[in-house]
């Protein structure tokens, strides 16, 4: 029977948690929680940035799709038809990295300049960040 004298105790935790759960559940991180989108398109999606008020997906066969929110999606013409591997937004401006050397640049996400290939930068470029006044890109072969 020595049960009973840890009753007043469970009941008195029981109350505790049961109000405090709901605060610690809202302290769950944004990240915690996804809900999926239709981007409208059949191309494979291999980046995205957010800038400018925009977000910018970049991908297969120069695909270019950008949101303000997020939630709707519509695709933009790149200037290319080569993929596209990463995008980056930095100084007002969205740049965007892919097959040979393909440059393609924006400054609201939405009408997109074709930079011709650098000679020097025939293979795939596959990375690029904006930093400290300079838009730096990496490839294949130790490519910076």
């Amino acid at each position: 029977m020595k049960s009973f004298k840890y009753r007043p105790i469970v009941f008195i935790l029981f109350f505790v948690f049961s109000g405090i759960l709901p605060v610690i559940s809202s302290w769950a991180d944004p990240l915690d929680n996804w809900t999926e989108r239709d981007s409208g398109t059949i191309s494979n999606l291999n980046a995205i940035t957010y800038g400018n008020g925009m977000f910018v997906a970049v991908g297969s066969s120069g695909r270019i799709i950008p949101s303000p929110y997020g939630t709707n999606w519509t695709t933009r013409s790149s200037g290319t038809s080569a993929s596209l591997y990463d995008v980056t937004y930095g100084n007002g401006t969205f740049v965007a990295v892919g097959y040979g050397g393909r440059f393609v640049r924006s400054t609201n996400g939405i009408n997109w300049t074709y930079l011709h290939p650098y000679p020097e930068i025939s293979l795939p470029v596959y990375g690029i960040t904006y930093g400290n006044g300079l838009f730096v890109a990496v490839g294949y072969w130790d490519l910076v």
